[in-house]
């Protein structure tokens, strides 16, 4: 369902986790981690260099995947999982392309897809434990392609963008076993997740990842581009799991595609939404069937994972995020401070822990790169909550460019907050919203920050858009993509 209206602009878009947002940790001491809390100098002005004017290419720091322009305008557009209408909780969501202008996304300008245009069974998810949709180009006709579900279903782009009322096409995923549906848990695998897209091979096409669990066993399988409309991949290729705690122990492992090691092809990173153990990395363009190296980085430990050039030099540098807010709502947090460890592409071996907030607060819940004031560093945007609910959350921004790289001390606190509906007066609540993306959304050079709040009780949602000031760009809820 098309609303409103539908130059090409090589601008970043980056999505919570990694695009859109590793090597072995070395254990700081409790002096090297406290002189990382001091203040630090910023590095001389030439290691930041401001980004192109728009319409140009942008310097070669620049991370991520092109902002989508689903209907070839110009202007960066946005996909947002939205919950059903009226809190269908029997619909698994939609997916809303809301398309871009000089002033930013609007919303009366957008089309939505439903499950029934994905043609996806009842059982799968739309996005699945992701913020936004698997957006890219599977058959290399140059325009944007939608994924959608853990089954991997396909809206084709075009000139004017997806079309929900095109017929959707399914990718071919390895079977699972004789009989048994993509989907299927009854023992012989199922795929649980929407895949990650990236060039992971480097041979200049995009290619699928997505994990395959069964009851014992767990298998990564890489689907290799360029698709056909028929949704083939041109081979298929599979290895063992890389992560060696198996099934039994962690079984929300999310796939996210970043580039790290500055070769070109996509890297794969591996880590637990919500979880405390070590993400880790897969390097892609290695001699393997699946494109990726055989043995895995382990990285520190953190639940969630933002990619970035934090110094200027031009190298893929890492943030984790350690916030010590267990996942059981049952368990108190640790007691202490948050904090969130940068491995620096120059010294991946030396990584840099900075701490923040108040102890129990939550530093580094969450996590976003993105260049807010448009110096050719990027910043780092860190979500502080006490809960895993996102009440009272609140976000900082460490400044790039600071001597290593990222500042010790917020830079900017982000006041962006409303009041939970219906708030209980002895308890009131307010969200700030979760860091989901980033992009350059109105042409200034420099990138906003995409916020979502969500509401569990009525599954309300909220996104703003704010700059690095903290002003709002661009503000929309459910109700508005509703109408």
């Amino acid at each position: 369902m098309k609303y409103g209206s539908a130059g090409e602009r090589s601008k970043s878009f980056r999505r919570r986790g990694g695009l859109g947002l590793l090597a072995a940790a070395v254990v700081l001491g409790t002096a090297t981690a406290a002189r990382n809390q001091e203040v630090l100098r910023p590095i001389p002005d030439s290691a930041c260099r401001p980004a192109a004017s728009a319409g140009a290419s942008g310097p070669a720091s620049r991370l991520g995947l092109p902002a989508p322009d689903f209907n070839g305008d110009g202007h960066p557009d946005l996909a947002l999982d939205v919950p059903a209408d009226n809190g269908d909780v029997s619909e698994t969501g939609r997916i809303t392309l809301v398309y871009g202008s000089e002033q930013g996304p609007q919303a009366k300008h957008r089309t939505e897809f439903t499950p029934k245009d994905f043609r996806l069974p009842e059982e799968d998810m739309m996005t699945g434990d992701l913020y936004v949709p698997t957006v890219a180009d599977l058959d290399d006709d140059g325009h944007p392609d939608l994924v959608a579900g853990a089954s991997a279903h396909v809206q084709w782009g075009g000139p004017d963008g997806p079309d929900p009322g095109n017929r959707p096409a399914r990718v071919r995923l390895p079977q699972v076993g004789k009989g048994h549906t993509a989907l299927d848990t009854n023992g012989n695998g199922s795929y649980t997740d929407p895949p990650a897209a990236g060039d992971f091979d480097g041979d200049g096409h995009t290619d699928l990842a997505t994990y395959r669990t069964g009851l014992e066993e767990r298998r990564l399988v890489v689907l290799h581009g360029p698709f056909s409309r028929t949704g083939e991949p041109a081979r298929t290729s599979e290895r063992a799991d890389p992560d060696p705690r198996g099934t039994g122990r962690v079984v929300g492992l999310q796939l996210i595609a970043a580039e790290v090691t500055g070769d070109r092809a996509t890297d794969l990173l591996v880590h637990e939404p919500g979880g405390t153990g070590a993400p880790l990395l897969l390097a892609g363009g290695a001699d393997t069937a699946t494109g990726l190296r055989k043995e895995p980085e382990k990285l520190p430990e953190g639940e969630d994972i933002a990619v970035g050039d934090f110094d200027g030099d031009h190298r893929s540098d890492i943030a984790v995020g350690n916030s010590g807010i267990p996942a059981d709502e049952e368990l108190e947090p640790a007691d202490r401070k948050g904090r969130v460890t940068i491995r620096y592409g120059k010294a991946p071996n030396a990584p840099v822990v900075i701490e923040g907030g108040t102890r129990k607060g939550g530093f580094g819940i969450g996590l976003m790169a993105a260049d807010l004031n448009g110096d050719g560093c990027d910043d780092l945007a860190v979500q502080r909550a006490g809960d895993r609910w996102g009440s009272d959350d609140r976000v900082d921004v460490l400044r790039g460019g600071s001597s290593p790289g990222l500042g010790s001390q917020p830079w900017k606190h982000l006041h962006r907050s409303r009041p939970a509906p219906d708030p209980d007066p002895y308890d009131p609540q307010h969200w700030a919203g979760q860091p989901v993306g980033a992009a350059d959304l109105v042409g200034d050079d420099r990138e906003e920050l995409v916020l979502a709040t969500a509401y569990q009780e009525n599954l309300a949602k909220d996104w703003w858009i704010i700059d690095g000031a903290g002003k709002d760009v661009a503000s929309f809820d459910a109700a508005d993509l509703a109408r």
